[in-house]
């Protein structure tokens, strides 16, 4: 992440990936935004564009913002626990 973003959104890229990985139908753009309150809007929709076009998250049919990927979202559900 730190080759991605400067180091504040490096931290909040890490916990959106966390966050999304903990739940197998991902979260709502509310309740994502809720647990990430301390970013202003314009970085925050900059750290989901981000993951959003290097192919980690997608927004799901129901509005979900959850992983392309279910070995992504493994992988990130097991470095959330560590």
């Amino acid at each position: 992440m730190a080759e991605i973003f400067e180091k504040p959104l490096a931290a909040t890229a890490r916990t959106v990936l966390k966050l999304v990985a903990a739940k197998d139908s991902g979260v709502s753009r509310e309740e994502l935004r809720s647990r990430v309150f301390q970013l202003e809007d314009d970085d925050y929709q900059y750290v989901l564009e981000v993951l959003d076009h290097d192919g980690y998250l997608t927004e799901a049919e129901d509005g979900n913002i959850r992983f392309f990927s279910h070995l992504l979202r493994d992988y990130w559900r097991w470095k959330g626990k560590v």
